[in-house]
């Protein structure tokens, strides 16, 4: 039997239905989704609790069932239930609350009643089937013949209205499978609160909390970190309208940030106009509802001082926020938290969203637990507890936010599914709310949230250093941002962190100590890049184009692991470039760079290779391509001659060990100016071509803006 993957469980937990798509789109139908969901709910509310003797007999040994060695291939692995569609609907309707919630989402899963053999295969031969996904944590599989599954539910635990210990929940897992010697914490979810401004809600993000200021060393602040130049002070849980924008003048305390999209609606702002008004005080009732929630998690945790930029920053003056912004990623290092409103596309849609409990089917286990577990409960639960929507991921400013925050509790909604959760992550440890720690959310995966302890810990190593910021600027690149004027201050906060460790000087989003490498960014083949209207940065740097980028060779990790040294062609004479405004690692007027290198003329042709959007490369001489250019806009320029400069010959890995030398350089066109080009694309020469510019004999001193 072959598993579902991470990304189709946690995108929709179970095979999109034919049902409920639009006819003319593929729009997934919310309201019928919803309406037939809560319509079957209500149903099984009013059905007395029962199990048929199949249910009876499920046990979580029994659904980790492997009968053979290659379980990829085996439909007859986990616990084999009732033998038909029609067995399973018929005990459905005689009471036997879990088949029919089986049967119910399997036709969910199917689109109707009718296409449900149809689309899944007879089961004449084998019976249907429930097994523990081995990857994500308590998700049981339901699965019928030769199909890998047809949809997935969860297996959840809660005690009472109190989240559950790891311990306990390990014991009580033991305790469920009749095995203690197998058992593990990966078996069984926990419960997800439908409200998540619930006691037990906050009783979770306080132990999360906590566990990490106590226990997580290199997740620890400063000593008395200062707070940002203005807060809020929410004031307290009893005094609920008493809310005021607060001067700092150096004080320092604890505080929490808030993490959020702006979107296309008005959102509350601090001006020059109105901030006597909020230093006086600020309405609760005036807040948008993002703002309100983080107001009330904010007092729930027991701090007083919470950073919104909206309302911290003055909106209409060009000076202040440019100074804000210098030390926007100071505000997110020094926070407690930063609550990041996950899946909220604008300030007034808010994030502590309490779920409608006729938007899942549940059905209580009570017979896996034992006599001393009377406050346990044990559920199968669908729709399984999903990560959510992540739509904060998407924006520019956000990943500097929340890579620099030592700790984040997002807040995520699934708008299909409308069963979020919380999710924890700091410099140590991520957990979702239901325990799952198996889960991709995106580019929060731990790899992103810890890059500056890589950094940190190989500080020695520059090229680590260097390999970690290009690995950071092309999950950056793909991100959108409300004004492209901040394509580069949406990043100082994470420049001036790499400065810290390398010293370096920074050039409109390269670093001049590897200059070189940094030249060597391209287009991703999925996409086409756009040169801004406006001048934003010079034509060599990613800075001055849309869309996502990638680095040549240079994030070939393995490279480097193996010791193949990098090899550069060209020598850097000069390198400037000038701010705009007083941030160093902000926007730019104007910049150049000066190298001398091997250059060379060529024709290309018209007719691009449709997988990758490359035109060939050939001598004036001869037909014959020698190599391919891949130009930044997609579309080739009305030129019909380009420029070559070589800038790096890397090695790159090949089969049995051997390694190849592929040169790489810039595409050029010239400017009016003698021996001034602007950068349009890179390209690559094709294997048995490697000496072609070996005839360029004298190098070149050239300027490229």
């Amino acid at each position: 039997m072959s598993f579902g993957s991470r990304s189709s469980y946690h995108g929709l937990g179970f095979v999109r239905s034919r049902g409920f798509v639009g006819e003319n789109s593929n729009e997934f139908d919310v309201i019928a989704y919803r309406t037939r969901l809560r319509g079957l709910a209500m149903q099984l509310e009013r059905q007395e609790m029962k199990l048929c003797h199949l249910c009876k007999a499920i046990t979580i040994e029994k659904m980790k069932r492997v009968t053979v060695e290659d379980k990829r291939n085996q439909k007859d692995d986990g616990y084999a239930h009732h033998a038909s569609w029609v067995d399973l609907k018929n005990s459905g309707n005689r009471g036997c609350q879990l088949c029919f919630i089986l049967y119910n989402t399997s036709i969910f899963a199917a689109g109707s009643e009718q296409s449900l053999a149809a689309s899944f295969g007879s089961i004449d031969d084998s019976y249907i089937r429930l097994s523990l996904n081995p990857v994500d944590r308590g998700v049981i599989m339901l699965t019928c013949g030769e199909s890998p599954w047809i949809c997935q539910l969860g297996l959840c635990i809660s005690q009472g209205n109190a989240p559950i210990a790891s311990a306990e929940m390990l014991n009580l897992i033991c305790q469920l499978s009749g095995s203690p010697s197998t058992c593990q914490s990966s078996d069984i979810m926990r419960s997800v609160e439908l409200d998540p401004s619930s006691a037990a809600s906050f009783l979770k993000v306080n132990q999360w909390l906590r566990d990490c200021e106590q226990n997580h060393e290199r997740c620890n602040l400063p000593a008395n970190p200062p707070l940002p130049t203005r807060v809020i002070d929410v004031g307290s849980c009893n005094d609920l309208q008493h809310l005021h924008l607060h001067a700092s003048k150096g004080q320092s305390g604890r505080y929490i940030a808030l993490s959020h999209i702006w979107g296309k609606a008005e959102t509350l702002r601090t001006t020059t106009d109105t901030i006597t008004e909020r230093m006086q005080g600020i309405a609760l009732s005036e807040m948008p509802t993002s703002f309100r929630d983080a107001v009330i998690v904010t007092r729930r945790l027991g701090i007083q001082y919470l950073w919104i930029d909206s309302l911290c920053i003055l909106q209409d003056s060009a000076t202040d926020w440019e100074n804000e912004a210098m030390k926007m990623g100071e505000v997110y290092k020094n926070s407690v938290l930063t609550i990041s409103a996950s899946s909220a596309t604008n300030s007034h849609v808010g994030f502590l969203i309490a779920r409608n409990p006729f938007d899942q089917l549940t059905c209580d286990l009570q017979h896996l637990v034992s006599d001393g577990g009377n406050a346990e409960r044990v559920q199968v639960v669908w729709p399984a507890p999903v990560i959510g929507d992540n739509h904060i991921n998407v924006r520019g400013w956000t990943l500097q936010e929340l890579i620099l925050s030592p700790r984040v509790l997002h807040y995520t909604i699934s708008r299909e599914r409308f069963n979020g959760q919380m999710i924890w992550q700091c410099q140590t440890h991520t957990e979702a709310e239901n325990g799952s720690r198996t889960f991709i959310l995106g580019v929060l995966s731990q790899k992103i949230k810890q890059i500056l302890k890589i950094v940190a810990k190989d500080s020695r190593s520059i090229t680590t250093i260097y390999k970690c910021w290009y690995y950071l600027v092309r999950q950056y690149s793909h991100r959108r941002l409300s004004y492209a004027s901040d394509k580069l201050p949406a990043l100082s906060g994470l420049a001036a962190e790499f400065r810290n460790y390398t010293g370096d000087s920074y050039l409109a989003g390269l670093w001049k100590g590897d200059l070189v490498g940094g030249l060597l960014w391209a287009a991703s083949t999925t996409d086409r890049l756009r040169r801004t209207t406006e001048y934003r940065a010079p034509s060599w740097s990613w800075a001055s184009v849309e869309g996502e980028i990638y680095y040549e060779g240079i994030l070939a990790w393995d490279i480097e692991d193996l010791g193949v040294p990098r090899r550069f062609e060209v020598e850097v004479l000069d390198a400037q470039t000038n701010l705009a405004g007083l941030n160093h690692f902000g926007a730019v007027h104007w910049g150049y760079i000066k190298v001398r290198g091997f250059l060379k003329i060529t024709l290309f042709s018209r007719i691009a290779n449709s997988l990758d959007w490359s035109y060939p490369i050939s001598p004036f001489d001869s037909g014959t391509s020698v190599g391919r250019a891949r130009f930044d806009e997609g579309d080739p320029p009305t030129e019909e001659l380009v420029w070559l400069l070589l800038v790096s010959k890397e090695e790159h890995f090949h089969r049995q060990w051997q390694f190849q030398t592929k040169p790489n350089g810039l595409v050029m066109l010239p400017t009016a100016r003698e021996l001034e080009f602007t950068r349009v694309g890179i390209f690559e020469l094709h294997e048995g071509f490697m000496d072609w510019l070996d005839d360029c004999v004298d190098t070149q001193v050239i300027t490229i803006i």
